[in-house]
């Protein structure tokens, strides 16, 4: 009983349960029900699974989702409905959330907007964020603008991972497409550009209780504490640093060499022909320590599980704090598919590494 009208649908894509689709076109493997999306571009699981409405959204990347009441769409000026949205890879629009146009997000991939959140008309540029209504006390001198959302930079990185390589795994083995052939990995050469020039400005910035797109660029109509901003820096250089060591281990893999053969540091030159290779090297900063490189890698990837586990452990720490002992969690963190697939995921890597270096 949906209702689509001069559009496309994708490969494996769905449209279900009184929807309504005018004037789009959506990806490979999407899911739409219940929800009216129009004069949109949608790439590959875009999900909107309750009421919801999204107007003139331009979003190539999809792998996002759009939470039940959210209103996309303000795109009328009283003027010219003229104005419209570009979505970012792996966007979340949180339950009853109402997103102001004109709004531009593609530089801002895999990020949250909570729950009941409205945001004004901005250009995000900063990765894994999360916007919210204030949480943090702001002094009362402090002379922010009205409306204001607080911005937390790379929150989803550093409090909710479980979520990003949930979605990666959930995409991958969901995908049905035969003809499109689809990028699945949150934490991609250009997300690792993005984070690494988001990086960048946070490092520029001066000491400050608060920060506004005044004082940083790509803050969007919100705001940043500096205690966010720290937390920020740390978890950016962590991605973005085992980003460059995963570069590494592949060049020697590539090359059929141990990390102490005479020839691995000939890994280390550059190549002109592999532009991921190019970027990684500029990250190590001209590093040459292979065999330590390979062990902080091993560190690094111990500690991402341990986030992983971390993150699903918050959740049923907290059902049991509200519900009480009498309702457990369905499947307890230790249990769950993703935190055993990620210690799997380590205990690989470990091993790889142990030969690389033997």
């Amino acid at each position: 009983q949906s209702v689509v009208r001069d559009s496309v649908i994708g490969e494996h894509a769905t449209v279900e349960h009184n929807s309504l689709i005018r004037e789009s076109y959506l990806g490979a493997n999407s899911h739409i029900g219940q929800a009216e999306v129009t004069a949109s571009l949608l790439g590959p699981f875009v999900a909107a699974h309750h009421q919801s409405l999204l107007i003139a959204a331009t979003w190539p990347a999809g792998r996002g989702n759009i939470g039940s009441g959210a209103q996309v769409g303000s795109n009328h000026t009283g003027r010219a409905a003229d104005q419209g949205i570009r979505c970012g890879e792996g966007l979340f629009f949180g339950l009853g959330c109402l997103l102001k146009f004109p709004a531009d997000f593609t530089s801002a991939p895999h990020t949250v907007i909570a729950a009941g959140v409205t945001t004004l008309p901005q250009c995000l540029e900063f990765p894994f964020s999360l916007i919210n209504v204030p949480t943090d006390r702001v002094d009362a001198a402090a002379e922010l603008p009205t409306g204001l959302n607080q911005l937390t930079p790379a929150w989803v990185l550093r409090h909710s991972l479980y979520q990003v390589r949930r979605n990666d795994e959930k995409h991958r083995q969901r995908d049905r497409a035969r003809h499109d052939v689809l990028a699945l990995d949150a934490l991609s050469l250009h997300t690792i550009q993005l984070m690494q020039e988001a990086l960048r400005r946070l490092e520029a910035a001066e000491t400050q209780p608060l920060y506004t797109e005044t004082d940083i660029a790509g803050l969007g109509k919100n705001f940043l504490t500096r205690a966010g901003l720290e937390d920020a820096i740390e978890t950016y250089r962590f991605h973005v640093n085992c980003y460059a060591l995963h570069s590494v281990k592949q060049r020697l893999e590539t090359a059929a060499v141990t990390a102490h053969a005479p020839q691995a540091t000939d890994c280390l030159q550059p190549d002109p022909d592999d532009a991921d290779w190019t970027f990684a090297r500029q990250l190590l900063g001209g590093r040459t320590d292979i065999p330590a490189m390979l062990e902080e890698l091993k560190t690094a990837t111990r500690t991402m599980a341990e986030q992983v586990e971390n993150s699903k452990r918050k959740d049923d720490q907290r059902m049991a704090k509200i519900f009480g002992a009498a309702v457990s969690a369905t499947t307890p963190a230790q249990e769950d598919a993703m935190v055993k697939l990620s210690w799997t995921a380590f205990e690989q890597l470990g091993q790889e590494i142990d030969s690389l270096l033997g």
